[in-house]
Parts: structure tokens; C-alpha cells; sequence
């Protein structure tokens, strides 16, 4: 049996991103017929800005492929929901129901890559991180992780000293700080 996580490597990312956009679609019209009327969606944030793929750059920058792929699954995902969006303003139209009905996306991308590039979110008593993309808890080397102890219990991790000044915990966790700033920038949306 092939394993979810192998999918990508044999049909290609392009097509399986594709594919999961389409599973979302098909997904988000079974929750109408449940009677939803209105649906947040997230779309992807930057993943290639997670510890995980930044520690190559020694966490000083994302990995621009990973977030080329994110883009455009962020991309298909927005022209399907408009798509969608469209089909349902237009039942709406035809129908008595005087009950709108829609479907949102959250930005996570931009909320996460403006926090990442110092923009900033706007929120009084929240500072900009000094180092975005180095998370606060990380393996003593790379064979290790977060959390991760030898056979005889010790650890091999380090903690920073203020995980209020990190915006990731771990390789690919927000601190609650990050969650803060992220929090931040969608009350706008909210």
C-alpha cells in the first residue's frame, strides 16, 4: 500500500497540489449541503519559511521552491472558492432564501511572511522578532529534534532562553507569541 505522504513523489507536485484543491472543493460543497452558510478556509502559510527547511540557510532565509509550490496551491485554492463563490451567489439569486451564503479564505501566507520580514502586524506591545526563522526549541544536531533524548535520558535539545522572542517553538510549531502576532493581522479579517 503507498503511503499519503509518498502521492507527490509519483505524480508530481503540481498535479497533486491540484488534486488536493480539488479534494477541498469537493469537501467545502459537502459542508454547504450540510447547511454552512459561512465557511473560513486557510490557505497555506509560507512553508518553505518553517526551521525545518531554513536550517540549511542557517535560519536566515525560506526556501523559495517549497514557497513557489505553497503560492500556488494558495493561488488555485482563491480561483476555486471565487469559482464557487460565484455558483453560490447565483443560486442565491434564483432561490427564496434570503440567507446569504459564502466562503472565505484566511491568509496565512501573508499574515505569517510579514511577521517573518519584520513588517510588522500592527498590534500595539508586540515586537518584532530578531531572529524569525530560528525556532527556540531545535535538536543538538541534526539527527536530533525537539523533545529528542539518548538511550540513557539526555537530552539532546536546546531551549532558548525567552520563547517570547521567538516566533516558531520547534521545526515547524509557532511559539504562542508567533500565534499572537499571526492573531493580530487576522482580526481585520474576523
Amino acid at each position: 500500500m503507498t503511503s499519503w505522504v509518498l502521492i507527490p513523489y509519483y505524480i508530481g507536485l503540481k498535479p497533486f497540489i491540484n488534486s488536493v484543491v480539488n479534494q477541498i472543493m469537493v469537501d467545502l460543497r459537502r459542508i454547504r449541503r450540510l447547511g454552512v452558510k459561512k465557511i473560513v478556509v486557510t490557505g497555506l502559510g509560507p512553508l518553505g519559511c518553517l526551521p525545518i527547511f531554513t536550517a540549511p540557510f542557517s535560519f536566515k532565509q525560506c526556501n523559495q521552491t517549497i514557497n513557489s509550490f505553497v503560492q500556488f496551491h494558495n493561488f488555485l485554492l482563491k480561483q476555486a472558492v471565487d469559482k464557487l463563490n460565484k455558483q453560490i451567489t447565483k443560486q442565491q439569486h434564483y432561490s427564496s432564501s434570503s440567507s446569504s451564503s459564502k466562503i472565505f479564505i484566511l491568509d496565512v501566507y501573508d499574515a505569517f511572511l510579514s511577521i517573518i520580514q519584520g513588517r510588522g502586524s500592527g498590534r500595539v506591545g508586540l515586537l518584532k522578532f530578531k531572529t524569525p526563522l530560528k525556532p527556540c526549541c531545535f535538536g543538538v544536531s541534526s539527527e536530533f529534534e525537539c523533545g529528542s533524548v539518548d538511550e540513557q535520558g539526555n537530552k539532546k535539545f536546546v531551549l532558548c532562553n525567552d520563547p517570547k522572542s521567538a516566533f516558531f517553538w520547534d521545526s515547524v510549531h509557532p511559539t504562542q507569541t508567533g500565534w499572537a502576532h499571526a492573531f493580530s493581522s487576522f482580526t481585520s479579517f474576523l
